[in-house]
Protein backbone atom coordinates (compact mmCIF):
# COMPACT_ATOMS: atom_id res chain seq x y z
CA UNK A 1 0.00 0.00 0.00
CA UNK A 2 0.59 3.79 -0.39
CA UNK A 3 0.35 6.35 2.41
CA UNK A 4 0.08 9.83 2.53
CA UNK A 5 -1.31 12.81 4.14
CA UNK A 6 -4.01 14.87 2.54
CA UNK A 7 -6.29 17.42 2.75
CA UNK A 8 -6.49 18.59 6.64
CA UNK A 9 -3.44 16.17 7.22
CA UNK A 10 -5.42 13.07 7.09
CA UNK A 11 -3.89 9.79 6.03
CA UNK A 12 -4.70 8.28 3.09
CA UNK A 13 -3.90 4.79 1.92
CA UNK A 14 -3.79 2.37 -1.25
CA UNK A 15 -3.03 -0.37 -2.84
CA UNK A 16 -2.65 -3.98 -1.38
CA UNK A 17 -4.05 -4.44 1.49
CA UNK A 18 -2.12 -7.75 2.29
CA UNK A 19 -0.93 -7.61 6.26
CA UNK A 20 -3.53 -5.09 7.14
CA UNK A 21 -1.14 -2.44 5.41
CA UNK A 22 -4.48 -0.19 4.48
CA UNK A 23 -5.90 0.02 7.77
CA UNK A 24 -8.68 -1.56 9.23
CA UNK A 25 -8.79 -5.69 9.13
CA UNK A 26 -10.41 -7.69 6.04
CA UNK A 27 -10.02 -4.14 4.29
CA UNK A 28 -9.74 -5.00 0.31
CA UNK A 29 -7.09 -3.66 -2.29
CA UNK A 30 -8.01 -0.21 -3.04
CA UNK A 31 -7.67 1.54 -6.71
CA UNK A 32 -8.30 4.83 -5.22
CA UNK A 33 -6.91 7.37 -1.78
CA UNK A 34 -9.19 6.30 0.90
CA UNK A 35 -8.38 7.93 4.78
CA UNK A 36 -7.04 5.66 7.11
CA UNK A 37 -9.94 5.25 10.26
CA UNK A 38 -9.38 4.99 13.71
CA UNK A 39 -11.67 2.64 14.50
CA UNK A 40 -10.53 1.28 17.58
CA UNK A 41 -10.60 4.18 19.46
CA UNK A 42 -14.02 5.01 21.42
CA UNK A 43 -14.22 8.39 19.12
CA UNK A 44 -13.44 6.59 15.90
CA UNK A 45 -11.93 8.95 13.06
CA UNK A 46 -9.85 9.64 10.47
CA UNK A 47 -6.13 9.18 11.68
CA UNK A 48 -5.24 13.32 11.18
CA UNK A 49 -2.88 15.79 12.06
CA UNK A 50 0.09 13.82 10.69
CA UNK A 51 2.83 15.91 9.88
CA UNK A 52 4.69 12.96 7.41
CA UNK A 53 4.13 9.39 6.88
CA UNK A 54 6.71 6.94 5.35
CA UNK A 55 5.39 3.60 3.85
CA UNK A 56 7.44 0.49 3.89
CA UNK A 57 6.88 -3.27 2.38
CA UNK A 58 3.16 -4.01 3.87
CA UNK A 59 3.69 -1.32 6.32
CA UNK A 60 2.93 2.27 7.37
CA UNK A 61 3.99 5.13 9.65
CA UNK A 62 2.32 8.48 10.85
CA UNK A 63 4.11 11.17 12.31
CA UNK A 64 1.73 13.44 13.96
CA UNK A 65 1.20 16.87 15.26
CA UNK A 66 1.95 16.24 18.72
CA UNK A 67 5.26 14.63 17.57
CA UNK A 68 4.08 11.05 18.72
CA UNK A 69 4.55 7.54 16.28
CA UNK A 70 1.97 5.67 14.99
CA UNK A 71 2.45 1.65 12.91
CA UNK A 72 0.27 -0.55 11.35
CA UNK A 73 0.97 -3.38 8.91
CA UNK A 74 3.16 -6.29 8.56
CA UNK A 75 5.59 -7.11 11.54
CA UNK A 76 8.22 -9.06 10.46
CA UNK A 77 11.63 -8.68 12.67
CA UNK A 78 9.33 -6.39 14.61
CA UNK A 79 9.94 -3.28 12.83
CA UNK A 80 6.69 -1.56 14.19
CA UNK A 81 8.53 -1.19 17.02
CA UNK A 82 6.06 -1.96 19.07
CA UNK A 83 7.59 -5.05 21.28
CA UNK A 84 5.33 -7.80 19.76
CA UNK A 85 6.05 -10.88 17.89
CA UNK A 86 2.56 -10.66 16.03
CA UNK A 87 3.15 -11.02 12.43
CA UNK A 88 0.62 -8.32 11.84
CA UNK A 89 -0.84 -5.18 13.42
CA UNK A 90 -4.13 -4.49 11.80
CA UNK A 91 -4.63 -0.88 13.42
CA UNK A 92 -2.78 2.27 13.92
CA UNK A 93 -1.11 2.15 17.30
CA UNK A 94 1.42 4.46 18.90
CA UNK A 95 5.02 3.64 19.93
CA UNK A 96 4.79 4.55 23.27
CA UNK A 97 8.38 3.73 24.12
CA UNK A 98 9.65 6.54 21.80
CA UNK A 99 10.22 10.49 23.05
CA UNK A 100 8.62 13.03 20.99
CA UNK A 101 10.00 12.77 17.29
CA UNK A 102 10.45 15.47 14.25
CA UNK A 103 11.29 12.60 11.37
CA UNK A 104 10.42 9.19 10.21
CA UNK A 105 11.46 7.08 8.02
CA UNK A 106 10.12 3.06 7.28
CA UNK A 107 12.01 0.95 5.63
CA UNK A 108 11.06 -2.38 3.84
CA UNK A 109 12.01 -4.26 7.03
CA UNK A 110 13.49 -1.99 9.73
CA UNK A 111 12.89 1.63 10.71
CA UNK A 112 14.34 4.97 12.13
CA UNK A 113 13.45 8.46 13.55
CA UNK A 114 15.01 11.63 14.43
CA UNK A 115 13.45 12.52 18.44
CA UNK A 116 13.37 16.73 18.90
CA UNK A 117 16.79 16.52 20.18
CA UNK A 118 17.76 15.04 17.43
CA UNK A 119 19.28 11.85 18.29
CA UNK A 120 18.82 8.75 16.10
CA UNK A 121 16.39 5.86 16.94
CA UNK A 122 16.45 2.05 15.11
CA UNK A 123 14.71 -1.30 15.45
CA UNK A 124 13.66 -3.89 12.94
CA UNK A 125 15.82 -6.54 11.21
CA UNK A 126 19.56 -5.64 11.76
CA UNK A 127 21.69 -8.54 10.73
CA UNK A 128 23.83 -6.14 8.61
CA UNK A 129 24.23 -3.62 11.07
CA UNK A 130 22.48 -1.22 9.56
CA UNK A 131 20.86 -0.16 12.73
CA UNK A 132 23.93 1.39 13.60
CA UNK A 133 23.98 -0.24 17.63
CA UNK A 134 27.33 -1.68 17.30
CA UNK A 135 26.35 -5.28 16.60
CA UNK A 136 23.94 -7.50 13.77
CA UNK A 137 21.28 -7.73 16.08
CA UNK A 138 17.06 -6.95 15.53
CA UNK A 139 15.17 -5.59 18.04
CA UNK A 140 11.31 -5.39 18.26
CA UNK A 141 11.11 -1.73 20.39
CA UNK A 142 13.31 1.40 19.14
CA UNK A 143 16.87 1.20 20.14
CA UNK A 144 18.95 4.71 20.38
CA UNK A 145 21.88 4.86 18.56
CA UNK A 146 24.73 6.11 21.34
CA UNK A 147 27.16 5.96 18.03
CA UNK A 148 25.72 9.24 17.10
CA UNK A 149 25.22 10.94 20.80
CA UNK A 150 26.25 14.22 20.64
CA UNK A 151 25.32 15.09 17.11
CA UNK A 152 22.55 16.65 16.17
CA UNK A 153 20.37 14.88 13.33
CA UNK A 154 18.33 16.17 10.56
CA UNK A 155 16.99 12.96 8.98
CA UNK A 156 17.47 9.75 8.89
CA UNK A 157 16.84 7.25 5.51
CA UNK A 158 16.32 3.15 5.58
CA UNK A 159 16.63 0.86 2.49
CA UNK A 160 13.13 0.24 1.12
CA UNK A 161 12.27 -1.74 -1.58
CA UNK A 162 13.48 -5.22 0.03
CA UNK A 163 10.92 -8.02 1.00
CA UNK A 164 11.44 -10.53 3.77
CA UNK A 165 12.41 -13.49 0.59
CA UNK A 166 15.85 -11.50 0.72
CA UNK A 167 16.32 -12.86 4.07
CA UNK A 168 17.53 -16.53 4.29
CA UNK A 169 16.04 -18.29 7.09
CA UNK A 170 19.25 -20.41 8.43
CA UNK A 171 20.99 -18.87 11.25
CA UNK A 172 24.88 -19.33 10.42
CA UNK A 173 24.06 -17.46 7.27
CA UNK A 174 22.38 -14.47 8.95
CA UNK A 175 24.86 -11.63 7.71
CA UNK A 176 24.01 -12.40 4.49
CA UNK A 177 21.51 -11.35 2.23
CA UNK A 178 21.74 -13.83 -1.13
CA UNK A 179 21.32 -12.30 -4.74
CA UNK A 180 20.37 -8.95 -3.18
CA UNK A 181 21.92 -5.60 -1.71
CA UNK A 182 21.85 -6.12 2.32
CA UNK A 183 20.16 -3.32 4.26
CA UNK A 184 22.00 0.07 4.95
CA UNK A 185 21.21 3.33 6.36
CA UNK A 186 21.49 7.21 5.69
CA UNK A 187 21.59 10.18 8.52
CA UNK A 188 22.30 13.33 7.27
CA UNK A 189 23.49 16.13 10.79
CA UNK A 190 21.71 19.39 10.99
CA UNK A 191 25.32 20.71 10.18
CA UNK A 192 24.73 19.12 6.96
CA UNK A 193 27.51 15.55 7.56
CA UNK A 194 25.98 12.42 6.09
CA UNK A 195 26.45 9.62 7.49
CA UNK A 196 25.97 6.19 6.61
CA UNK A 197 26.10 2.71 8.30
CA UNK A 198 25.60 -1.22 7.48
CA UNK A 199 25.91 -2.98 4.24
CA UNK A 200 28.36 -1.60 1.99
CA UNK A 201 29.18 -3.86 -0.36
CA UNK A 202 31.25 -2.51 -4.19
CA UNK A 203 33.30 -0.24 -1.71
CA UNK A 204 36.95 -0.25 -1.37
CA UNK A 205 39.55 -0.97 1.47
CA UNK A 206 37.32 -3.18 3.36
CA UNK A 207 35.49 -0.26 4.88
CA UNK A 208 32.45 -3.12 5.18
CA UNK A 209 33.70 -4.15 8.42
CA UNK A 210 34.13 -1.24 10.00
CA UNK A 211 30.64 0.66 8.95
CA UNK A 212 28.66 -3.19 10.10
CA UNK A 213 30.20 -2.42 13.52
CA UNK A 214 29.93 1.18 14.54
CA UNK A 215 28.02 3.69 12.18
CA UNK A 216 30.49 6.69 13.53
CA UNK A 217 33.75 5.05 11.40
CA UNK A 218 32.12 5.91 7.72
CA UNK A 219 31.43 9.60 7.57
CA UNK A 220 30.54 10.73 3.65
CA UNK A 221 30.42 14.58 3.54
Amino acid sequence: GICIAGEHNVAYTWGTSNHSSLGPPNTRNRYVPHPVKMTHLLNAHDLDDCRQVSAGFLANMVLRGDYSVWVWGQNDYGKLGLGKNDTEIPLPTRIESLPQVKFISMGSLYCGAIDVDGAVWMWGLGITGNLGLGNRLSFNVPQKVLALAGTRMRSVHCTVGQSTLAIPSTTDQESKVLGHEGPHTLAVSEAGDLYSWGTCHKVKERVCEVCNVNSRDLVVV
